[in-house]
């Protein structure tokens, strides 16, 4: 979120983040933008029906993150910026990325924030349900429901003795 708690309105104000971490890919087209405006708690709440896309010609292009001029914030309303990465490396579990705000001559003010401690199935499950009265067993395979690159697969699946597949 991003908040003008000034009594004057902002303008010119822009949010970027130089680069995305290393092991994600940022999805250009999943930007919205929800307007806030202040509550008494101090915190931003959206705006009803405001949430939108974002205006291509608002979104500067740099090569592994991005930069977005805000239209002009009055004095205690906001914007919440929210968009999607895709995780390209899946031996980390943990990102951390960090949003720079400029507005005006004055310091950029900067928020850090981390996911961690990601947890994906299995690339391979199976199993099985007794059936027709414990005399067979109907059993489920997934494959890949972590969605992450395997390159030519195979599977093979042996049963035990005593077991055998009913055609």
């Amino acid at each position: 979120d991003v908040l003008n708690t000034e009594g004057t309105s902002l303008s010119g104000a822009v949010v970027s983040e130089a680069s995305v971490p290393d092991g994600l890919s940022l999805d250009k087209g999943s930007f919205k933008i929800t307007e806030l405006s202040m509550g008494s708690d101090g915190k931003g709440h959206p705006k009803k029906d405001t949430e939108k896309g974002l205006d291509s010609s608002k979104l500067g292009n740099i090569e592994n993150g991005f930069a977005i001029l805000l239209d002009e914030m009055k004095p205690y309303s906001g914007y919440r910026i929210e968009y999607t990465t895709q995780i390209t490396d899946f031996s980390k579990d943990t990102f951390t990325n960090t949003a720079i705000l400029k507005k005006g001559e004055g310091d950029p003010l900067t928020a850090t924030g981390t996911v961690g401690n990601i947890t994906r199935s299995s690339p391979l499950e199976k199993t099985g349900i007794a059936v027709n009265n414990g005399n067979e067993i109907n059993w489920s395979v997934n494959v890949n429901k972590g969605g992450i690159s395997i390159n030519e697969p195979v599977i093979k699946d042996i049963l035990p003795p005593g077991l055998s597949i009913k055609e």
